[in-house]
């Protein structure tokens, strides 16, 4: 595995910028922190397949068309672009975006429950180390 090392894409004093993935309740809730509080955090892409949530996340923070995916592995293809992603999406369908993105060096969220077997757990651990 060729994991890429977090680091910061911004300077110290600058937001800590997300993507978000699923722009559901949850991630809603997550960007609108974001929108309340800019000086600690930016939303800087989502991905979301459902279009009417995709769109409202998008139009409300001002989102460049170039950071607006219908499926997450569409933003995993590109060179990092956010501090953290913040997976959002059903907890079933955590596994694979939270270790593709960890690999490429994102800071990852994710909520209880991180997974929904010990052995996804396990992988998802494994990649982050």
């Amino acid at each position: 595995m060729n994991k890429q090392k977090t680091h910061r894409i911004g300077g110290p004093g600058d937001p800590v910028s997300l993507l978000i993935l699923g722009a559901g309740g949850r991630g809603h809730g997550y960007a609108s922190f974001a929108a309340h509080f800019p000086d600690r955090a930016r939303v800087v892409g989502v991905a979301e397949p459902r279009d009417f949530y995709r769109e409202r996340l998008a139009r409300e923070h001002n989102l460049p068309a170039g950071n607006v995916y219908r499926d997450w592995r569409e933003a995993a293809e590109r060179e990092r672009f956010a501090d953290a992603a913040l997976i959002c999406t059903q907890d079933a369908m955590h596994e694979e975006p939270a270790r593709a993105l960890a690999e490429r060096g994102y800071a990852i969220l994710l909520e209880k429950p991180m997974a929904p077997t010990p052995d996804s757990c396990r992988r998802i651990v494994d990649t982050v180390r």
